[in-house]
């Protein structure tokens, strides 16, 4: 299974990243934002169902909260309930995270291919028909020739907490979720995550090789800017009609 994986994800990566850095002067900073533009213009399509859907899902809130407060001493009424309410309005509750749970084999692909580059990259994986135009990695792995990409980076830790906090307040502000009162546990969670996610991010970034602090500020900028996009020609589509 772990041969499969390497196979099908984490070789065609290595060889993608590898061609990428010969046309980038041999930067492994820019290759690696170069990669992550890539990997989340191939994604476009699964990002925007998934915050569609979540979109979907969050207009439904209202309808959900007095479900659940009508039926909230019988959980097989409520449940049914909820079906029937998700049925009605054709929309399914785990719609918004299969989108999800479909891209992160690639992410975790591309977490192991940062990782092993900046060590080492094992001649065998780089394809046959590539082997004599690609340039293999070599030090200094750097950004620019400013920053070190193998070592941390508190600058780039802190750049990519920030920007997940904008991700997380956006996520927020446009999924527009209320709670329901001093009892509504999910908006309660939904908002101490808009906060904990960006503390985390800092720490882990913190501690990990800049590369992986660079792919993460990255692909959350990405992020923040597809989601402007889908919301601008969402609303653009219901003005027109």
């Amino acid at each position: 299974m772990t041969d499969l994986f390497h196979i099908i994800l984490s070789q065609p990566l290595i060889n993608i990243l590898l061609l990428i850095y010969k046309f980038t002067a041999q930067d492994f900073g820019l290759a690696v934002i170069v990669l992550t533009i890539l990997i989340r213009l191939a994604l476009l399509p699964l990002t925007k169902k998934s915050i569609i859907a979540q979109k979907a899902m969050s207009s439904l809130n209202p309808k959900i909260q007095v479900i659940k407060e009508k039926h909230k001493d019988n959980k097989e009424a409520q449940t049914k309930a909820l079906m029937e309410l998700y049925q009605k309005e054709k929309i399914s509750p785990f719609s918004g995270c299969l989108p999800i749970l479909i891209q992160l084999p690639i992410l975790w692909a591309l977490y192991s291919v940062l990782i092993n580059s900046l060590k080492i990259v094992n001649a065998n994986d780089v394809y046959p028909f590539l082997s004599n135009f690609v340039v293999l990695f070599k030090e200094p792995y750097s950004l620019l020739g400013l920053i070190n990409m193998a070592i941390p980076n508190i600058y780039l830790a802190f750049l990519a907490g920030v920007l997940q906090l904008i991700q997380s307040y956006q996520m927020v502000r446009y999924q527009n979720f209320k709670s329901s009162g001093p009892g509504d546990i999910a908006a309660s969670l939904n908002k101490n995550m808009m906060f904990i996610l960006p503390v985390m991010t800092f720490f882990i970034s913190w501690k990990l090789p800049a590369a992986l602090a660079l792919y993460w500020a990255t692909t959350t900028l990405i992020s923040i800017l597809q989601q402007l996009y889908i919301v601008y020609y969402e609303r653009k589509n219901k003005i027109a009609n």
